[in-house]
């Protein structure tokens, strides 16, 4: 299933929903997608992976990527996901390297 990616504004974060498969072959057009988030200037970032049916290093690889992009511009990223992506993140041991919550609101209460 190709991703979807609805993006709003809330308390000063760029949310973006995503949902669908992220793979080698959905994450070119994924990309695309975020490319066009990631003209906004917010400080902070929040990638919603809840819906996200499934994810292999090729979309893993685009989310570091992106991340290292916001990062480069002083942007913060986090992450939300559910449990069973949340495991992938820790085998690979990219829960170092992201920020993850369990909900867009936990994500949100902690904006400083």
């Amino acid at each position: 299933m190709d991703p979807t990616l609805s993006v709003q504004q809330l308390e000063g974060a760029t949310v973006a929903v995503v949902a669908g498969d992220l793979d080698l072959l959905t994450v070119p057009d994924f990309g695309q997608q975020l490319d066009r988030v990631l003209l906004g200037d917010d400080a902070l970032f929040i990638l919603d992976l809840s819906a996200v049916s499934f994810l292999d290093s090729s979309g893993l690889s685009a989310l570091v990527t992106y991340q290292k992009r916001l990062a480069e511009r002083g942007a913060t990223t986090r992450l939300v996901c559910a449990e069973r992506l949340l495991k992938l993140f820790r085998i690979t041991r990219l829960d170092q390297v992201f920020t993850i919550y369990e909900s867009v609101d936990a994500a949100l209460e902690r904006v400083a």
